[in-house]
Formats: C-alpha cells, sequence, structure tokens
C-alpha cells in the first residue's frame, strides 16, 4: 500500500475538522427540506403498484412489470433514508453496542453479500469492549465497506475484516479494518472518496453516498478513518473508534469457548 488518505474525529465542539462539514450542512437542509414530500410520492406508487398486482391475474405477464415498479419505490425510499441518516444531525446518544456479536451475527449475511467467487474472512478478538454507536449504524458501517470492497473485484478475490483492541491506543480504541486484494485506487480518487455523490461505478450501479455515510457516521461517534490503497494493489480502510467509558468487555456473549469469539474463515462458493 503506497498512499495514505486520513480523515480525522469530530473536535470539542461536535463539528468536523475538515472543510466538509459545511457542505454536509447544507446537504441536510436540503434533504430535510424534500424527504416528506419525496417520501409521500413513493408511498403513491408503492400502493399504486399493489393494487395494479391485485387487479391482474397471478400469471400476467405484466406481473413482473409491475413488481420492478414496486422495487424502484423501494430503492427509492431507502436512498432518502440514506439520505437523511448521513446528512441529519443525530443524538450525542447513540448508545453502546458490543462489536463482535454484531459482526458475528452479521457475517452469513455479509458473505452472502460478496458474492460466490469472493472469499470473506473474519479475524475478531474477544471480549472487546463497548463503543457508542447504535447496532443500526455499526450494521451500517460494515454493509458499505463490504459492499465497496466487492465492487472492487468483479472477477472475484478476497475480502479480510479484522477487528481488535487497537495496540498501545491511549485512550482505548477498537480497530476494525477491511483489506481487499482489488484494483485499488489512484491518487484523484483517493482524494475525493468521501464526498457525497462521488463513484467510479457506471451510472445506475451506486450512488456515491456509501463511504460517504460511513466516514460521518464513524466521525459521529468520535472515531477516524484511514484509506491505504494504490492501483492494482489492494485497498485497506482502518477504522478506529474509542471505547467507550465505563462499559464491561463482552465476555457475556464471547467466551473462549464460542465459535463467534475466535477467528473465522469461511468460504462463499
Amino acid at each position: 500500500m503506497s498512499a495514505v488518505v486520513q480523515f480525522r474525529r469530530l473536535d470539542g465542539d461536535g463539528k468536523s475538522a475538515d472543510p466538509q462539514s459545511e457542505g454536509m450542512e447544507v446537504l441536510g437542509r436540503v434533504v430535510s427540506s424534500v424527504a416528506h414530500d419525496f417520501n409521500n410520492l413513493i408511498t403513491g406508487v408503492r400502493l399504486y403498484s399493489d393494487l395494479l398486482s391485485k387487479e391482474l391475474p397471478p400469471d400476467s405477464r405484466f406481473q413482473r412489470h409491475v413488481q420492478g415498479i414496486r422495487r424502484a419505490g423501494e430503492n427509492g425510499a431507502a436512498l432518502i433514508q440514506q439520505l437523511l441518516t448521513v446528512a441529519k444531525p443525530q443524538s450525542d446518544e447513540a448508545g453502546l453496542v458490543a462489536v463482535g456479536p454484531v459482526i458475528s451475527e452479521m457475517y452469513d449475511l455479509l458473505a452472502r453479500l460478496a458474492g460466490a467467487n469472493i472469499e470473506l474472512v473474519l479475524n475478531q478478538e474477544s471480549g472487546l469492549a463497548r463503543i457508542r454507536m447504535s447496532s443500526a449504524q455499526l450494521q451500517r458501517v460494515l454493509l458499505n465497506l463490504v459492499l465497496n470492497a466487492r465492487d472492487a473485484m468483479p472477477d472475484g478475490g478476497r475480502i479480510c475484516l479484522t477487528v481488535r483492541a487497537r495496540p498501545g491506543s491511549s485512550p482505548p480504541e477498537i480497530e476494525l479494518m477491511v483489506e481487499d486484494d482489488g484494483c485499488g485506487m489512484d491518487e484523484e480518487v483517493r482524494a475525493h472518496l468521501f464526498q457525497p455523490f462521488f463513484t467510479t461505478k457506471a451510472h445506475g450501479s451506486g450512488n456515491g453516498l456509501g463511504l460517504f455515510t460511513v466516514r460521518n457516521l464513524v466521525s459521529r461517534s468520535g472515531g477516524d478513518i484511514s484509506v491505504e490503497s494504490a492501483p492494482s494493489k489492494g485497498t485497506r480502510i482502518i477504522i478506529r473508534l474509542p471505547i467507550a467509558e465505563a462499559t464491561t468487555p463482552e465476555h457475556s456473549n464471547q467466551s473462549g469457548n464460542n465459535p463467534d469469539s475466535q477467528d473465522r474463515n469461511r468460504k462463499k462458493r
């Protein structure tokens, strides 16, 4: 890995330490102003799709077209929710989440999403402390990172997900690292990687919000994120999240006899 791009955590006032904060604020106002009307439109599309589907015979060749309309509506609803998630300010009380159980429970889903031609390896320490993030937020981070790594390897490859207590960190932190052996990125792509709506994917294949979402969820939890990548050399994304104060480790969830507490190496073929 020959290049590193790093984005630092929020400062003490809760504001982003880099210039993208102003863009996020503007984006938040725009999204909030249109989200309600947009959701009403999408609800109408889904409702009339259901009504039309009921009026058609089950074996009608038009049923698949109606279902396609409904899926488009569902995708629109999911997009507006993602926009709201990354753009609207969130409560400081995100809750505490035990990292290990969330990742273990998501492994099978992540492996299926990665695809049959990609090996997903999970290396996870036991007894990890909790972090200040909701379970849903952590799931969103994991999904976006794994899907982004998958898309970098259209011909298949290997994704390695490592979760551990960061050695020697003060204050103590948990380190989450996602590595792939895909196409990698050049300097120009890395410079825009976390900007909203930036994507190198073909038109219609991505909305450019995945890594933007990850960066902001990590920042809101007091963490930071760094990227190491070079063309044809793969990519390594490292997230460091501070351990929440006055919390206990996950021993009740991850004992030494629990297979989820040990390194897992599964291959979906």
